[in-house]
């Protein structure tokens, strides 16, 4: 469903799923949202190892969830993402990517291929277009 526009603080809070933008936009956003988060980790980081031992010690207890939160958003663990607006599917990697990277844009192409998403969004579109007019 559409939610109108929505404002930069709300794009990572999940007020929606999908964000259009142009490709410079879009491109910003991703990279000020990646050197943030490495900059939050590294801050953290540092902040434990010149910190004290009950630092250290609440370090090692949020140790599992810091690493699932880093997973979620390590940007190689999704491969590509995936560029709407041709007729087909298309996926753009990351400029830093190495083969592990590729290779989880492979499946995403493939797992999209499989589901016929490109089809599948044509023909929403279609329809809904057919009921408004």
């Amino acid at each position: 469903n559409f939610v109108g526009n929505i404002e930069g603080d709300e794009i990572f809070s999940g007020a929606a799923d999908v964000i259009v933008c142009d490709g410079f936009v879009g491109n910003i956003v991703l990279k000020v949202a990646e050197g943030t988060a490495r900059a939050l980790m590294d801050m953290i980081r540092e902040n434990v190892s010149n910190g004290s031992l009950l630092d250290k010690l609440g370090a090692m207890m949020l140790k599992g969830s810091m690493r699932s939160i880093k997973k979620k958003m390590d940007w190689r663990e999704y491969g590509g993402a995936l560029i709407m607006g041709v007729k087909g599917n298309v996926i753009i990697t990351h400029g830093k990517s190495k083969a592990p990277s590729i290779a989880n844009a492979l499946c995403y192409a493939d797992s999209l291929a499989k589901t016929d998403l490109a089809e599948m969004i044509s023909r929403e579109i279609t329809s809904n277009a057919n009921e408004t007019s």
